[in-house]
């Protein structure tokens, strides 16, 4: 059966800044089209897809789509769209861009299957169950916010019931959906292991059950349970490689940006997934590190006079600065040798950091 295309067409703007009455976009199947200048937030997006494939699921054939309006259900927005069907010939406008979508639970049912069971799976009965002893279970509502965005992490989450979406809000308060996880699956690691603030959102999809483990107590776990400790440092380099392959594209071309964008473990954990050879130049209050990196790992570090390992581990209490990889491949004879795996390093980087801010309490 051949896909009908309907057209999005905003009735009413409402209150959302970037919507215009009469905009339209173009729906066949996964694929969305915009004409002209219309704009819509990743929120929107997902908001308003899974209403309309719902009806056109459960159309009748020959049927004409409904007279009622599809409202989004983004946070803070009351716009509404009406549904049109189109003729089958009808192309997008010229030049404006397409985006494939994926279904968050395909797309996160997929990489579940090639990375093996869900966090949760993977540890020992008895690991598992002393996991779930410290944790508190919260019950949450289609769309409804569980994680927020650009705070300090102060809790572990597993999925106990149900599925959560993971977007990450951009500077024009668009969305990029990450990932979907399902039940056994883990987030909030990321903020609570690197010292970063959390770098996207997660919501409920449909009715979910989460369990939720304070950082205090997951750390005196992670230290009464090496095991533990050692899943969560495959967790760390399985979710940055299957997140940050926009970041690697980047790298990839030569890169320069802040670290209060990108964290020096992601940049580290991005250039050894991706198997990069180069330098990687930080500078923060005067000062210049350079971290060199043969095939994705780091065989250099240096800081002034300091060198190898402590070089690097200095390097990780930055809280901003600036960055340049470039890629030019370090020498045999390159001061500052590493003498340790990539994964240990930050592993002990991040202990170090932990450390330092018991001391500070």
């Amino acid at each position: 059966m051949t896909e009908r295309t309907v057209a999005l067409v905003v009735q009413q703007a409402g209150s959302c800044k970037l919507l215009k009455t009469g905009d339209r976009w173009l729906v066949t199947g996964r694929e969305i089209s915009k004409a002209g200048e219309a704009r819509l937030c990743g929120g929107g997006l997902c908001s308003l897809l899974p209403k309309l494939q719902h009806i056109l699921q459960t159309l009748p054939p020959g049927s004409n789509l409904p007279d009622d309006y599809l409202t989004c259900d983004a946070p803070g927005c009351d716009a509404a769209f009406r549904m049109e069907f189109v003729d089958t010939q009808a192309q997008p406008v010229a030049g404006s861009p397409t985006r494939r979508l994926e279904h968050g639970a395909e797309a996160a049912a997929a990489a579940r299957k090639k990375a093996g069971p869900p966090f949760l799976g993977r540890l020992p009965k008895d690991v598992a169950a002393e996991l779930i002893t410290a944790c508190k279970t919260t019950r949450y509502e289609n769309g409804q916010l569980i994680l927020v965005q650009g705070v300090a992490g102060q809790h572990l989450y597993i999925v106990a019931e149900g599925a959560v979406e993971v977007t990450k809000r951009g500077d024009y308060n668009d969305q990029t959906v990450l990932a979907a996880l399902g039940r056994g699956d883990c987030f909030g690691e990321m903020s609570i292991l690197t010292g970063e603030v959390t770098s996207a959102e997660v919501r409920s999809q449909g009715k979910s059950a989460v369990l939720s483990v304070q950082k205090e107590a997951l750390e005196a776990l992670l230290l009464k349970r090496p095991l533990l400790s050692r899943e969560f440092s495959k967790l760390l380099a399985e979710r940055l490689k299957a997140t940050n392959i926009s970041l690697q594209s980047e790298l990839s071309r030569g890169i320069i940006g802040k670290l209060t964008m990108i964290s020096l473990p992601d940049l580290v954990q991005a250039l050894h997934q991706s198997r990069r050879t180069g330098t990687l130049v930080l500078n923060h209050s005067g000062a210049q590190g350079r971290l060199g990196f043969r095939n994705g790992f780091l065989c250099t570090a240096k800081v002034g006079e300091v060198l190898g390992n402590e070089a690097f581990y200095s390097m990780m209490k930055w809280p901003d600065g600036d960055f340049c990889f470039e890629q030019t491949e370090p020498k045999a004879g390159d001061p500052g040798k590493v003498i340790a795996d990539t994964v240990g390093l930050l592993m002990e980087g991040m202990r170090r950091l932990d450390d330092a801010r018991a001391k500070q309490k």
